[in-house]
């Protein structure tokens, strides 16, 4: 079988119409504005309408996760955590394009199954120069799933605009039983019935995970029968099973 993997890209375009007489064009060089966009100056007198008045210059497109004075990067990326992970971290860097610099706010908000998050309350940017890196932790719950942690940057001395980024954050689980023991030799009483006991383990870091029992007789053993058909264990956890046989001829048997 295979798989078709479909691309879209989305482009948005941004058209000004001045208007006016037609003039010759101008010549335009590019700039770097203070949240490290470029847009494009004209090099000559600015161009005017037909009142006279200054044309109006095309509005500045903000790319997505940025705003004001702040830049927080990354602005959305990936990382996986283990289920039931009591502290783990997502990287940022807060920034400024104010020569001046800048004070920050901090805070983080997730959504589930991330349980949990903390970052320090604030964070000062010297100049552009100077980019500080900060680190979001937080914990993730029993459940597998994909949620987030986001991180937003609100700025308090030159301007109000907030910066965020945000992880997305896959919560993986591992799915693994142990049943002990295994190739084990016993020797019953002949006519006799016998139970054997069997230790189910989840060794895996998925929690609430059923399992399903079954039970097969090799030998002389012409039957035998679980206690229980199905366990329901949480990481780590061990349970006892039961497994009833009667040996007809003695010895030689073998459950599994």
């Amino acid at each position: 079988m295979s798989t078709r993997i479909l691309a879209v890209a989305t482009a948005t375009a941004l058209v000004a119409s001045l208007g006016g007489p037609s003039r010759s064009p101008e010549h335009r060089q590019p700039v770097l504005t203070r949240n490290g966009l470029e847009a494009a100056r004209a090099t000559s007198a600015p161009a005017r309408n037909s009142g006279g008045l200054p044309a109006l210059k095309p509005a500045v497109l903000m790319p997505p996760c940025q705003g004001g004075a702040g830049n927080v990067t990354p602005c959305t990326t990936a990382r996986s955590t283990p289920v039931n992970t009591p502290k783990d971290s997502a990287t940022f860097t807060v920034n400024t394009a104010n020569s001046l610099g800048e004070s920050y706010n901090l805070a983080c908000t997730f959504t589930t199954p991330v349980s949990d998050c903390n970052v320090t309350s604030f964070v000062d940017v010297l100049d552009p120069a100077h980019p500080q890196t900060v680190k979001v932790w937080y914990a993730t719950s029993k459940a597998a799933g994909s949620g987030t942690v986001k991180l937003t940057a609100t700025p308090t001395l030159y301007s109000t605009d907030p910066s965020w980024g945000t992880y997305t954050v896959t919560v993986t689980a591992t799915y693994i039983v142990v049943t002990t023991p295994d190739n084990q030799v016993v020797r019953p009483a002949a006519s006799t019935q016998t139970a054997q006991t069997f230790s189910v383990q989840n060794t895996g870091t998925a929690s609430d995970r059923r399992y399903g029992l079954s039970v097969v007789c090799t030998g002389s053993n012409s039957s035998c029968l679980a206690n229980q058909d199905s366990l329901t264990l949480t990481a780590g956890q061990a349970a006892s099973v039961d497994v009833q046989y009667t040996e007809p001829l003695g010895p030689a048997g073998r459950s599994s």
